[in-house]
């Protein structure tokens, strides 16, 4: 397999997460590569087609027991950043959070309820996400995973499982 594609993707994967979508260019996905910008058009086309092809292949949400992997919190660093000013990348996340978190989250959810509360979990996750990759605020990034689950894993686990509770109160009230 030619490494030039894989090194530019590389390359790409990381200015789009350190820089955004607008600030990232050829140029310098070129020159981070150690390639000339003709190659990135050649085998990518333009930046768009480069972006989704960081951003997009083989992204899933993180099993949410679990902090998401390297790659992939590249990935999503990337795709937040460029949703603030990009629509295609916009609606690759949303698309993300609202249809792929609720398959994740199918099983746990009441079916009348399960796009707001997987809506309600995804402003964990991105909030989390921009606070902790984008905007580093220092209180954030210093906290270790354990801290973060322990701290955050209460307000999804109320998300998640606040219509058991819900159930027996009425039962309860009715009763």
């Amino acid at each position: 397999m030619n490494p030039t594609p894989e090194r530019i993707l590389e390359a790409a994967r990381i200015l789009f997460s350190e820089q955004g979508f607008e600030r990232t260019t050829i140029r310098g996905i070129g020159a981070s590569a150690g390639v000339d910008p003709a190659l990135v058009v050649h085998y990518f086309g333009n930046k768009e087609n480069l972006f989704f092809e960081t951003t997009l292949s083989g992204f899933e949400v993180p099993d949410l027991r679990q902090m998401e992997g390297r790659v992939t919190g590249k990935k999503l660093i990337a795709l937040l950043r460029a949703s603030v000013s990009h629509p295609g990348a916009l609606h690759a996340l949303q698309g993300i959070l609202q249809k792929r978190l609720q398959r994740v989250l199918a099983e746990l959810l009441p079916v009348d309820e399960a796009d707001l509360r997987s809506g309600l979990i995804a402003t964990q996750m991105v909030g989390l996400a921009v606070t902790r990759y984008i905007l580093r605020i220092p209180s954030v990034v210093a906290l270790t995973k354990d801290e973060i689950v322990r701290r955050i894993g209460p307000v999804i686990q109320h998300y998640l499982f606040s219509h058991m509770a819900d159930a027996t109160k009425s039962t309860v009230i009715a009763g």
